[in-house]
């Protein structure tokens, strides 16, 4: 007789216990980087302030606010966000439900907080030039009508990124369903960098749904992006994680391209070196679903095996009964020899029977050992699969990024500098002396150089134009030659020093008026003898820079090329004949470093001044009654930028 193996026996129970061991449910996310590193992150959970307002007093009512910030709200709890919604606040509901998030959600360091709003912004300008954004609670009155109750309760961009500054968690994000200017948000925004050890750092990001301006139509198509995105569409890494950086800058296309342009959402990070380097993270709702699904099917498997190891335990308390009656009967053995005989035969019969169930039992083990072999195969099996496919995935991603970087070195408008003397043996270089503008612009062979300022003086390289300016409205300008720098390394270019207030606009211009001392501009329009025939040109090249570097937030005054054509039909409104201004559709705003700049001629249309006060002019200019050209730069209605002072250089200005 053997006693049944029971130590062997616990141990295959705790095997097959182990093999399919689903984790507990944790508070926060744990995260592996494509690297190894292991992060943990927001152990004390996370948390949202979602507002939505619709019923304003003063404003015009939203429909569909409210509704959006409860579908919000619903995504993020199923995130695993602990939510506050709040609809239709007061500036002191909205202020009390700020100072909450901050001093009572925002204690931990290692939880996530995240502030959603959607409802009516507004932007104010201030007196340094720059744009203030605000959020407008149900109670706010309108800026232009009452700004002093307006300023008492709106929240403005400054005080959002004070209640930020409050919170001491490690991670923040900020989203904004309204269009407004600001100036939170820091300038750089890189491409998406895999999670590491300094996506845990702390950071403050900001995501809005459009600028100023812009409007939000009334079915949010932020609102469905931001939640598609959650959904997995904004893991551009490909990762299985979203980080904020990501969001934005899926937002960023996604709402841009929905609108067809009507709104550009803007996103970045706090300006602070010691909150703009990690990163906020999502874990998406596919990825939750994913593992929701495979913790379901391990929870079959295990429950499968525990209903296995219950027959087993059964059948071993069989055994345990019929070892007792074999003791009961050898204890009867010295009771007879006759009986010893019967005790005998039921000793063997038992044993057999025992026998038998020990070999069923040793073979129910092997069979439930072939199983817990069999599903640890395909664990294998399963993680061999994932390895492969990661491989791939890392594989694909390094050649997309190497794509990506090639691409960011040849920026498709500025080109790289050329050598100087390479590029004048292309252009139509004219000496001072030559004469016949007219045939060499008509039939000449090649680019036409207006002008390099190489000579060192205000007249065009052929001498037949003469650089001027004049303003209208409260304006200041000061033209001159800069040899001390030029565009592709040359030593000359036209520094152009201004300043613009109120509603005004300079031009700057190659004239005829000091061949032609007689005429007028206004004469010179409607005789034709005066115009250029260019039409072999298709295009007009130069290059720009200024003085002060490109603000993302700030509102540089705009620069437009102008075209002046004359025009048989085109009439003043009372009556009297006139030429038609054209311009570019394209925005130019210059930056600290020169530009090469094309303004193609099929581009032009014509300007506003043209379409307000002419009648029966041409759509397009002809380019064989070409008058005379112009670089505008102007603060006069929507084409106008902010009051301000700057200095801009233009150089190497040709036709090609």
């Amino acid at each position: 007789m053997r006693k049944t193996p029971t130590i062997l026996f616990a141990a295959l129970v705790a095997v097959m216990l182990l093999a399919v061991n689903v984790p507990a449910k944790q508070r926060g996310i744990q995260i592996t980087s494509r690297s190894g590193e292991s992060l943990s992150l927001y152990s004390k959970g996370s948390h949202a302030l979602v507002v939505g307002v619709n019923d304003y007093e003063w404003w015009p009512d939203l429909p569909n606010a409210v509704k959006d910030a409860e579908e919000v709200s619903e995504v993020l709890k199923r995130l695993g966000f602990t939510v506050k919604l709040v609809s239709n606040p007061s500036s002191r509901e909205l202020k009390a439900a700020l100072t909450e998030l901050a001093y009572k959600h925002g204690r931990e360091i290692n939880r996530a907080i995240l502030f959603y709003y959607a409802g009516h912004g507004a932007t104010e300008k201030l007196a340094d030039g720059t744009d203030l954004g605000y959020i407008v609670p149900k109670d706010c009155p309108l800026l232009r009508k009452n700004p002093h109750e307006f300023l008492m309760h709106a929240i403005s961009m400054k005080d959002i990124e004070a209640y930020s500054l409050r919170i001491i968690s490690k991670h923040v994000l900020m989203l904004f369903d309204s269009c407004f200017s600001g100036s939170i948000f820091s300038l750089v925004r890189a491409i998406p960098e895999d999670i590491s050890e300094k996506s845990a750092l702390p950071v403050r990001q900001y995501i809005t749904a459009g600028r100023e301006y812009e409007t939000v139509p009334d079915r949010s198509t932020f609102k469905r992006c931001f939640l598609l995105g959650l959904e997995g569409d904004a893991d551009l890494t490909g990762d299985g994680y979203i980080t904020g950086s990501e969001l934005g800058m899926y937002l960023a296309d996604k709402v841009v391209q929905y609108t067809q342009g009507t709104q550009h959402p803007l996103y970045g990070k706090i300006n602070n070196p010691d909150l703009d380097r990690g990163d906020f993270i999502f874990v998406p709702l596919a990825t939750h679903r994913k593992q929701v699904a495979e913790g379901k099917k391990l929870e079959e498997e295990k429950d499968t095996i525990a209903e296995e190891i219950k027959k087993l335990r059964e059948e071993r308390g069989k055994s345990e009964e019929l070892v007792e009656q074999l003791k009961k009967i050898l204890e009867a053995k010295s009771l007879s020899d006759a009986k010893e005989r019967d005790i005998e035969d039921e000793k063997r019969e038992l044993e057999e029977r025992l026998k038998r169930l020990e070999e069923k039992q040793q073979k129910d083990k092997r069979l439930e050992t072939d199983k817990v072999r069999d599903l640890e195969t395909k664990r294998r099996e399963l993680e061999e699969t994932h390895r492969k496919e990661a491989a791939e995935k890392k594989a694909l991603e390094e050649e997309l990024k190497r794509l990506k970087a090639e691409k960011e070195k040849t920026p498709p408008k500025i080109e790289e500098k050329k050598d100087k003397k390479t590029e004048d043996k292309r252009l139509a270089y004219i000496p001072k002396t030559t004469k016949g503008l007219d045939d060499i612009l008509k039939n000449g062979q090649g680019p036409f150089l207006v002008d390099d300022f190489e000579d060192k003086d205000l007249y065009s390289t052929n001498r037949y134009f003469k650089w001027i300016t004049r303003f209208k409205g409260d304006a200041k300008i000061r033209m001159s030659v800069d040899d001390t720098q030029g565009a592709n390394g040359s030593s000359c270019s036209m520094k152009i020093k201004y300043e613009l207030g109120g509603r005004s606009n300079i031009f700057i211009s190659p004239s005829r008026s000091h061949t032609f001392p007689n005429k007028t501009p206004q004469e010179a329009s409607i005789d034709k003898s005066f115009a250029f025939d260019l039409s072999r040109f298709v295009k007009v090249v130069f290059y720009l820079k200024e003085e002060k570097a490109r603000s993302f937030f700030s509102k540089p005054n705009k620069i437009f090329f102008m075209l002046h054509c004359y025009d048989d039909d085109a009439v003043l409104k009372s009556g009297k004949r006139t030429g038609v201004s054209f311009y570019q559709k394209t925005v130019i705003r210059p930056d600290k470093t020169w530009q090469r700049i094309e303004i193609s001629f099929d581009d032009l249309v014509p300007n506003l001044w043209t379409k307000n006060n002419v009648n029966h002019y041409s759509d397009k200019p002809d380019l064989q009654s070409v008058i005379g050209a112009s670089f505008m730069i102007s603060r006069w209605g929507s084409a106008g930028g902010g009051a301000e002072s700057n200095i801009l250089w233009i150089d190497e200005v040709k036709l090609e």
